[in-house]
């Protein structure tokens, strides 16, 4: 009924494609059922129940993970990515062949995590919901301080001690594989470690075994726990140190005990996605369609997103696309202009693409970049490498969308599970995935000699077999991202520049300065006027003064001049009443009138009145600041008539 539903809402066709694909996933899942002897149907149900919940405070973001892989998640509205129409497998998310409970996670906006919660709980019972929780223990630096104060050793040479913990890329070593070392990995023991403790015996073991010891408890930041007749049948209660109600188990012994896990998780990008919506409302470019979510569906769903109109990719490439999703960093700004996208694959692979990189040679990126802008290169680099016409057939079949670089996990496993290579099935593509996303060189060549194994069995050339495993797979080596993961965020990507371009950047651009100032979330809370002033900064050219007649709470979008202009709650001392109370008693005739509204018979002070005519809140009725200043302190102010 419910996948029924689904088709109609989507207008979905009842084609031989969509039909086949619900007949492939129902067989999975029922499958599954059998062998946990358990219905997964009741997960899916439950889990539309908390995403149409999660609707009614907060905009639900379009995926996250390997959810969007089946069409049943996109018809029943928990995710919002059509697989099909993005060439997402079924298999990346429940097989039977991997017979496991579902784990789909969801997002939301930032500032309602709290809010969300609160109605799940008012939903199923207070006692039916608890928040999972977590244990702090002592890592490699905290157990090194822990043992040398038990033992006496004065601060500062257990600091100095501390500091002599091995670190590699920024991580610190196990304080075991400092002291003995670690064969698999590569790590010698410290001597300059070994011989500063060798002066308090029993120091190096006291270490060892701190590390690891509990020394705190906390929330799990996204897990909750749903149970169906009150936790105490399943878990145990206890509060954290900011008196949260949280399980005594952690996450995976919760899960081992019974009850239904979700991740709430959040992400900024969907704060700025609702503040501009908020916005676009307020001025009338679009209309509330009596729900939220019935509002986004509306303008901002993936399936009625534009995503090729050139314009909206100069857009992001001249910097009006601020805050982009996944590029803001300096190192997705220089994949940006190197891949120069103009469709939303390039942008997809952009986001893969710069996480890659090789210790040597070309990197990923770069080879992209090349093959796209010079087709027939990676042909000829096939044909240098000594691949035969049907060899390049096989890849170009596979790797095509991508310019020949392998960059997803599944391009990977696909390659591998081709026939005409070394025709794995899923489970051995699954571990070779996992394998090659592992800075475990050793497991990696051991996967390597299975791999050329069946190679060889399927009389795989020398060649072919080597292209695979050095210019396609070993991109991946130590990290990759998944495909349904890149496509969901683009998406997000995608929403960003659909509002910039349908209603101007200007809009964009506001709801960012709202959000990075602070001013959304709880209304009760005082500005963060350093936050304010670090947020004005990157927009300081594209901001006006505070006006009389139409500055809103927060900073609010002036298409006349295309600016920004300053937000009512942002001044410093007006608080939320305050700011409300000047946009109630609009209009204002003069000052005075101001005055007598506000002041006389409001709520704001003669002094919060100083901090508004500095802010050039009253320049619209006279310019002259200094002017304004001195006629009302001699207003307020009665004359001396001796020094």
């Amino acid at each position: 009924h419910l996948i029924a539903e689904g088709i109609e809402n989507h207008n979905e066709e009842m084609n031989e494609t969509n039909l086949k694909r619900i007949d492939t996933e129902f067989n999975e899942i029922l499958s599954i059922s059998k062998q946990l002897g358990q219905p997964l149907s009741s997960y899916f149900v439950l889990m539309k129940e908390f995403v149409d919940l999660m609707w009614t405070v907060s905009l639900v973001g379009v995926a996250r993970g390997s959810a969007s892989c089946y069409y049943t998640n996109y018809l029943l509205d928990i995710v919002q990515i059509n697989p099909i129409k993005y060439n997402l497998p079924h298999w990346r998310f429940l097989t039977k062949s991997r017979p496991e409970l579902p784990d789909i996670d969801a997002d939301s906006e930032s500032s309602k995590r709290k809010e969300i919660l609160d109605i799940v709980k008012e939903n199923y019972g207070e006692d039916n919901v608890l928040n999972i929780g977590t244990y702090t223990t002592e890592g490699p630096r905290a157990a090194s301080l822990t043992a040398c104060r038990a033992m006496g050793i004065d601060p500062d040479t257990a600091q100095n001690i501390t500091n002599m913990i091995p670190r590699d890329k920024g991580v610190t070593w196990n304080l075991k594989d400092a002291f003995l070392g670690n064969e698999k990995e590569n790590k010698k023991p410290s001597a300059q470690l070994i011989k500063a403790t060798d002066e308090y015996p029993g120091l190096q073991e006291l270490m060892i075994k701190s590390q690891g010891m509990v020394s705190g408890r906390g929330q799990h930041a996204s897990g909750l726990i749903v149970f169906p007749n009150g936790y105490t049948n399943q878990n145990a209660m206890m509060k954290t140190s900011g008196d949260k109600e949280i399980t005594q188990f952690d996450a995976e012994d919760t899960a081992f005990m019974g009850g239904l896990k979700y991740d709430f998780l959040s992400i900024n990008a969907l704060d700025r996605i609702r503040t501009s919506m908020d916005l676009l409302l307020e001025h009338g470019k679009i209309e509330w369609q009596g729900t939220l979510k019935k509002t986004y569906n509306k303008y901002f769903h993936p399936d009625v997103l534009e995503m090729n109109d050139i314009k909206m990719y100069e857009m992001l490439f001249n910097g009006d696309i601020i805050s982009a999703f996944q590029f803001e960093t300096v190192v997705g700004r220089a994949t940006l202009e190197k891949v120069e996208a103009t469709n939303f694959d390039e942008i997809a692979a952009a986001n893969s693409l710069m996480r890659l990189s090789v210790d040597q040679g070309e990197q990923p990126v770069d080879k992209f970049v090349r093959y796209k802008n010079n087709p027939g290169e990676w042909e000829q680099d096939m044909i240098d490498y000594g691949l035969d016409l049907n060899e390049r057939k096989i890849l170009h079949e596979v790797l095509d969308s991508r310019y020949g670089v392998c960059d997803t996990q599944e391009l990977l496993m696909i390659l591998s599970m081709r026939p005409e290579i070394s025709n794995y099935d899923l489970t051995q593509a699954n571990k070779l995935r996992k394998s090659v996303a592992k800075k475990d060189k050793k497991l990696q060549m051991e996967q390597k000699k299975l791999f050329y194994d069946a190679c060889r069995k399927n009389n795989v050339s020398d060649v072919m077999m080597s292209y695979v495993w050095n210019e396609c797979f070993k991109l991946q080596f130590g990290y990759a991202f998944s495909l349904p993961h890149i496509v969901g965020y683009t998406m997000i990507l995608m929403i960003e520049m659909n509002i910039a371009l349908k209603y101007g950047s200007i809009y964009w651009k506001a709801a960012n300065l709202n959000v990075e100032s602070g001013i959304i979330g709880d209304s009760e809370k005082g500005s963060n006027y350093g936050k304010i002033a670090k947020a004005i900064e990157n927009f300081k050219d594209i901001i006006s003064p505070p006006s009389l007649s139409k500055s809103n709470i927060g900073f609010s979008p002036n298409e006349e001049d295309n600016k920004i202009l300053y937000g009512l709650k942002p001044i410093e001392g007006i608080n939320i009443e305050m700011a409300q109370q000047i946009i109630d008693n609009r209009p204002y005739k003069d000052i005075d009138d101001f005055y007598e509204k506000n002041v006389e018979n409001g709520i704001i002070t003669e002094r919060k009145m100083i901090m508004l005519i500095k802010s050039g809140l009253f320049d619209e009725i006279n310019k002259d600041r200094r002017r304004v200043m001195i006629d009302f302190v001699s207003k307020i102010e009665q004359p001396k008539n001796k020094l």
